[in-house]
């Protein structure tokens, strides 16, 4: 069964649902050095740096670019689980309906 929770990402309820599972952003982790050390490096805090506040504070407009190119409409869910896979869930930017998008606002010099 597949769960959609509607919470903030980077909020205290968003951080608390994916306690103990490993995200997308912990694949290389996992896969080069298995999931106890996955865990651990996933507790961390991760304030991120310009870029990444860059990008938090551009993607509600890339993502209504996205909606009137592909004319859809996008989900804005905080956290994804499976429950056949308790360890694992993933955080989308936005999900349309048959993609789990993730959104990225590169620097002009990475375009």
């Amino acid at each position: 069964m597949i769960t959609i929770h509607q919470v903030s990402q980077n909020s205290p309820e968003w951080l608390k649902a994916r306690e103990g599972s490993v995200g997308g952003s912990n694949a290389e982790t996992l896969l080069t050095q298995g999931l106890n050390e996955t865990l651990k490096e996933n507790t961390t805090e991760n304030r991120g740096n310009f870029y990444t506040k860059r990008g938090h504070h551009l993607e509600p407009e890339a993502i209504e670019l996205y909606e009137g190119i592909h004319d859809c409409e996008v989900q804005r869910p905080g956290l994804i689980t499976n429950a056949k896979y308790n360890n694992a869930h993933c955080s989308p930017d936005g999900i349309d309906d048959t993609y789990l998008l993730e959104v990225k606002c590169f620097a002009e010099k990475n375009h």
